[in-house]
């Protein structure tokens, strides 16, 4: 078990390492303007998959499967990301506000309790 452990941790940190040196190379050669063809396909798509994981935390939670503390983290995390890229796209745009409320009074209070639910689960 302690080489599988060390293994494990060797990974990590090089994916820490790798990550750390591959958002620096992103952050200085991203362009600050694109044109994105398959806008809509992303955003609707990464909304279809969170709406599967709300009825998947549904089915788990009314079926009592222990599956349903790992689809509270995915959901929790899911909802963090999309508060995140929706504030994070609309800045400097005539939805930032709209995007903002949306952050405080849905997406991250369902994540809070989305991260609780796991916990006290």
């Amino acid at each position: 078990m302690r080489g599988e452990r060390r293994l494990a941790l060797t990974l990590l940190i090089g994916c820490c390492v790798v990550l750390a040196g591959w958002t620096v190379i992103l952050g200085m050669t991203l362009p600050r303007h694109l044109n994105v063809h398959h806008w809509r396909l992303v955003w609707v798509g990464f909304d279809v998959f969170l709406l599967a994981v709300f009825v998947a935390v549904a089915w788990a939670a009314w079926r009592e499967r222990q599956v349903l503390i790992l689809l509270l983290m995915v959901t929790g995390t899911m909802l963090c990301c999309d508060a995140w890229f929706d504030v994070g796209t609309s800045l400097r745009t005539g939805s930032t506000w709209l995007s903002v409320s949306s952050a405080i009074i849905a997406e991250l209070p369902l994540a809070f309790l989305a991260f609780a639910g796991h916990r006290r689960t």
